[in-house]
């Protein structure tokens, strides 16, 4: 029988945080090691998936340094995943796909070890290397399948129609991504269906601005995809991103608003709307600086200031 999450609501996410550290605060020096690494996992990953990505950076380190001072492997895993998480959302892949090869070793289970592998199979597409990071996740989504760990095998669904995406099968790629979204709502996975969003709003955005000009092969082998979809690929890109913002604003997944109103002022750039561009992206500085993650309000900042 699969396991279903539970969609999370507002205020979930202090919740837990605070519900970890009033149970470390109860269990105090005496705490056993397994005990405090759960507690400190969810408080991080509470943290992660707000969008205080920096915090959870600097608490995941924390969280392996503890793991290392005891040598014990379970701390050092739930810390190396939590900093692949963060470190690839702050865009350092390699240090991510480092992490996350640890957190594979380290780890005291197959979910966890699935987890990991999952999260440097990410970083392998994020970084350039779509073949073998595609190869990666398409593995941690089989065997998802195959042993019924739907939750795990949801965290790599995105991630797979991405790397398609990103391979050149651009027509594969939106389609898996748009049934991944339904899928992790399925699943109670509001984080996972979110960032899809974005996925298929940059996505739509790169066919728009035409930054990254196709190959011949990639051109043939999507004509049909590219000839039905560019036409509407700017308001397609800010439907997604503006569903983003509404999934973040309904849950306080505060980093996927920071990062979908910042695409979409993108997307308003591209179609020539200064003001209602300048607007989003004034939105998204706001949202930023609710939170701590220093790239992402870095990029804001630049494309506001660039905008005049």
């Amino acid at each position: 029988m699969g396991m279903h999450c539970t969609a999370p609501q507002r205020g979930c996410w202090e919740t837990v945080r605070g519900l970890a550290a009033r149970i470390n605060a109860l269990w105090g020096d005496d705490a056993q090691p397994y005990y405090r690494t759960y507690c400190d996992f969810y408080e991080t990953w509470s943290h992660s998936i707000r969008g205080d990505i920096d915090q959870a950076l600097e608490e995941g380190q924390s969280l392996y340094d503890f793991g290392k001072s005891l040598n014990y492997s379970g701390a050092v895993g739930y810390g190396a995943i939590c900093l692949a998480f963060n470190e690839a959302y702050s865009e350092n892949y390699d240090a991510a796909i480092d992490h996350a090869s640890e957190g594979a070793t380290a780890a005291g289970g197959k979910v966890d070890q699935m987890v990991s592998l999952g999260l440097k199979g990410l970083s392998m597409v994020l970084s350039g290397d779509t073949e073998g990071g595609a190869e990666l996740l398409n593995a941690v989504y089989e065997d998802g399948i195959r042993l019924d760990y739907r939750g795990v095998a949801n965290i790599v669904d995105g991630p797979i129609g991405l790397a398609k995406a990103m391979g050149g099968d651009l027509g594969g790629g939106v389609a898996w991504i748009r049934g991944a979204i339904e899928r992790a709502l399925d699943e109670g996975n509001s984080h996972g269906a979110a960032m899809s969003h974005i996925s298929l709003g940059s996505i739509y955005l790169m066919l728009a601005t035409g930054d990254e000009k196709p190959d011949l092969k990639t051109l043939a082998k999507n004509a049909m995809f590219l000839l039905r979809e560019v036409p509407f690929a700017k308001s397609k890109a800010l439907y997604h991103f503006d569903t983003a913002v509404e999934m973040g604003n309904e849950v306080g997944m505060i980093g996927v608003m920071a990062q979908a109103l910042h695409g979409k002022g993108m997307t308003l750039k591209a179609k020539r709307k200064t003001g209602p561009a300048r607007a989003a992206l004034q939105d998204a500085r706001q949202a930023v600086g609710q939170i701590r993650w220093s790239m992402m309000e870095n990029r804001i900042n630049a494309d506001l200031a660039a905008l005049g």
